[in-house]
């Protein structure tokens, strides 16, 4: 049995996810973008997706849009998954 530190389970996800949050600010634009698989239209129109590797069994998936507004690019994420609930579609559309 791991021991687990004196933090709960909150402050983990809680940190987990703020790191997360910070990865994808960063990172994203940064990142390689793929077309997202129409399955993923459900969340918006032209959208795209990036991975972010977490640890060696989780890829997180950011689906987002990109908009121009007064000369600036924004990336809109629309969803979020990972590659226990998602990986299926993404391999689906390469059949």
């Amino acid at each position: 049995m791991r021991c687990l530190s004196v933090r709960g389970f909150k402050e983990i996800a809680i940190d987990y996810s703020e790191r997360l949050f910070r990865d994808i600010q960063t990172n994203l634009p940064l990142k390689v973008k793929k077309d997202a698989p129409s399955y993923f239209k459900r969340y918006g129109n032209n959208l795209f997706y990036s991975p972010f590797a977490k640890n060696k069994h989780t890829t997180r998936y950011v689906f987002y849009s990109i908009h121009k507004q007064d000369g600036q690019t924004i990336f809109l994420v629309r969803y979020l998954g990972n590659n226990h609930i998602i990986a299926h579609h993404l391999v689906e559309e390469l059949d």
